[in-house]
């Protein structure tokens, strides 16, 4: 099985972050013992998203793609999948719930841009959305690195990362 990552944000090519998350990913792939082949960053424009994605779902299994996930008008992330995968996204209840949750939590009043999260085509966990078609499954990672310590990105993966390779497609 071969699953790229794709790293996406302009902050990332302007050199203003450093994308530990490709790092991560790419660590996590090996001791899964996924061949990873490709990683490649790209700027927050949606032709170039869609263009790229298109690139590297031509040769791998599976991509994660980490960044442009956020609340704001330039996180298209979401939107380029789901164009290039040929699916809808559709509101999730219980994750907008979630999110509300995490705001009152922390006594913070939420405004609605923040409900782009919850938009997501098939049901996986919070922090990484699955789309999957023309016989191939993107992933978005939404988590930076620390924040998946408890194991939960490799754990939400791990049946699709230890199964024969065509089980992804």
């Amino acid at each position: 099985m071969r699953c790229d990552v794709v790293a996406i944000g302009t902050e990332l090519l302007l050199g203003q972050i450093t994308d530990t998350n490709s790092q991560w990913i790419g660590e996590q792939l090996a001791a899964a013992g996924v061949d990873s082949l490709l990683q490649v960053k790209v700027g927050d424009n949606l032709a170039r998203i869609t263009t790229l994605l298109q690139r590297v779902l031509a040769d791998a299994d599976a991509v994660i793609v980490c960044g442009g996930l956020g609340p704001t008008h330039d996180d298209i992330t979401r939107d380029a999948l789901a164009a290039v995968m040929g699916v809808e996204l559709h509101h999730d209840d219980h994750v907008a719930a979630v999110i509300a949750e995490m705001f009152t939590a922390r006594g913070r009043t939420m405004a609605a841009n923040n409900l782009r999260h919850e938009a997501r085509p098939l049901e996986r966990a919070l922090f990484a959305h699955a789309f999957e078609g023309g016989g191939r499954t993107a992933v978005l990672a939404a988590l930076v690195p620390y924040q998946n310590d408890d194991g939960g990105f490799g754990h939400a993966l791990e049946p699709d990362w230890g199964a024969p390779s065509n089980s992804m497609r």
